[in-house]
């Protein structure tokens, strides 16, 4: 998501016409970024944005799309936060930039199924998972990479926003905090 920092001041102080005109401003910024990369921004709540993107198949258009969006909201991880929802590997050639990416700029970043199966299969040796691609990710990753993707929190919450964060879902029968990463990292469509 994407908030809008100390945004109760500029309204207490300058009025709610003043705080719809900032929203509409830096929506209009937003829209034409994500728009070119087949994206959709919605409203979260009354200060919020959302982002949601296709799957980049190619990280280097992942990260010269980050860069424009962190260009474009002035970003600066000592007052903005970033949460990236895992995937961080096996989605184009360079899985250790895209780790160093998030590293650099994400306040949180989120265990994803490809994350969790290259970190089952380093701590049981056992290949019979892994899928071919996986080989080459294997081969770049470094121990401080190693270390930042087996430090990956599952899930992140917002009471503020009264959300949850996670790569995948949950299953609306249990509680989400009782549900394991092989669910939450996997689930896309329930029903």
């Amino acid at each position: 998501g994407i908030a809008i920092n100390h945004f109760g001041r500029i309204t207490g102080s300058l009025g709610h016409v003043v705080g719809d005109e900032l929203i509409g401003q830096v929506a209009g910024r937003l829209k034409p970024v994500i728009d070119s990369a087949g994206g959709e921004l919605y409203r979260l709540d009354g200060l919020s944005f959302g982002v949601i993107l296709p799957a980049l198949g190619d990280e280097a258009a992942l990260r010269q799309l980050l860069d424009r969006l962190l260009q474009t909201v002035d970003f600066s991880p000592s007052r903005d936060h970033l949460y990236v929802l895992g995937d961080l590997v096996n989605r184009g050639p360079d899985s250790a930039g895209v780790i160093e990416l998030a590293r650099r700029h994400a306040h949180c970043a989120l265990l994803g199924n490809h994350e969790l199966r290259l970190l089952n299969f380093r701590r049981t040796g056992d290949p019979s998972h892994l899928k071919k691609y996986d080989h080459d990710t294997l081969a770049q990753l470094s121990a401080k990479d190693w270390a930042y993707l087996a430090n990956l929190r599952l899930t992140y919450s917002i009471p503020e926003w009264s959300t949850v964060l996670v790569h995948g879902g949950f299953l609306p029968t249990q509680p989400w905090r009782s549900q394991g990463a092989r669910i939450v990292t996997r689930i896309q469509v329930v029903g």
